[in-house]
């Protein structure tokens, strides 16, 4: 896993691998545990590891994934795992007893990360990054849709700590039914690859534009995104 990191003071976000989350001990709902989050992940300066809430109270975001990979984790459930090589340490107390020789290994890990700011949706693995950074694009609103030459451009407006920007490109099309001018996607969206093209569409769960009741649809041959970290939530 790797993610934007936004400091608690809202100063400059970094880039740093997660390397486990977990929820703080306490006796949490069921559907409240995702609240009390936390991750492990490089301090600004790349030195030492640091726990950081994925939410805090006001509802900001403190973790933006870009990439959702844990092939290399050992999980437990839907809130508790790590790096294979950090199992052994308790996340909660890892930041304090992690060995000299496991945080020489984190560093590593980040330096070999090949971040790139504009990614291509290759395969389905790309696609359930974009829509893991994106939440599902719930809660999600088009800023300005710009159709040109071969490309579509969408941006989203910011929301929850991230802003989004898509480019449809090769032959893009879109279509919107949309009553309400102001693109509000409340429950969220989907990404699907059918007959050569790429479709994000405003209906959750969707495979083609024949499931549920969308109301606007992207598509391209190719599609690239971009999400950076925002002050906005």
């Amino acid at each position: 896993m790797y993610a934007w990191i936004i400091p608690k003071d809202m100063s400059k976000p970094y880039l740093s691998p997660i390397f486990a989350r977990a929820v703080h001990s306490g006796d949490w709902p069921e559907n409240e545990k995702g609240w009390h989050e936390f991750c492990i992940a490089l301090d600004y300066s790349k030195s030492n590891l640091i726990e950081v809430d994925t939410y805090s109270r006001a509802g900001v975001m403190h973790v933006v994934t870009i990439d959702s990979n844990t092939s290399d984790w050992t999980p437990k459930n839907a809130y508790f795992g790590s790096m294979d090589f950090l199992k052994k340490y308790n996340p909660e107390k890892i930041c304090e007893e992690i060995s000299s020789q496991d945080l020489e290994e984190c560093i590593k890990i980040d330096k070999k990360y090949g971040y790139q700011e504009i990614r291509k949706i290759k395969a389905q693995k790309d696609i359930d990054d974009l829509m893991s950074s994106a939440l599902s694009f719930h809660d999600a609103h088009i800023e300005s849709i710009e159709a040109k030459n071969d490309e579509i451009h969408v941006v989203f407006n910011p929301y929850w700590n991230r802003k989004i920007e898509l480019w449809f490109e090769e032959k893009p099309k879109y279509e919107n039914r949309l009553e309400d001018p102001e693109y509000y996607w409340c429950d969220g969206g989907s990404i699907f690859m059918n007959q050569g093209y790429i479709y994000l569409c405003d209906e959750i769960n969707a495979h083609s534009l024949d499931e549920g009741y969308w109301g606007m649809y992207f598509a391209g041959k190719e599609l690239f995104y971009r999400i950076l970290p925002s002050d906005n939530n």
